[in-house]
């Protein structure tokens, strides 16, 4: 029996150093390494350039996944994002509309 191991499970990253959890507040996930200020703007260009090749390749729509513990969803978290600052956790007057 092969042990459980995906490609990323030694290069996880996150805002924080904070293991993601569910619903019952045990962690399943290996803690991921915080990420910095130069690796954040690295993301979001890798997000923007995707972005581009899908409308170059004839895309007129794309869904970026921001829950269930993705990066994104990490960056919005106030539990898993302890980032002050530009990037810090989503607060409470973020999201007012």
């Amino acid at each position: 029996m092969q042990k459980e191991k995906t490609f990323h499970q030694d290069r996880c990253v996150a805002p924080s150093a904070i293991a993601f959890t569910e619903r019952e507040g045990v962690p399943r996930y290996k803690t991921p390494r915080s990420l910095s200020i130069k690796e954040i703007g690295d993301v979001v260009e890798a997000f923007k350039n995707g972005a581009i090749r899908a409308q170059k390749a004839g895309f007129d729509l794309i869904e970026i996944h921001g829950a269930h513990g993705y990066l994104i969803s990490t960056f919005l978290s106030k539990a898993t994002n302890k980032r002050e600052g530009e990037y810090r956790g989503a607060q409470k007057t973020d999201f007012a509309y």
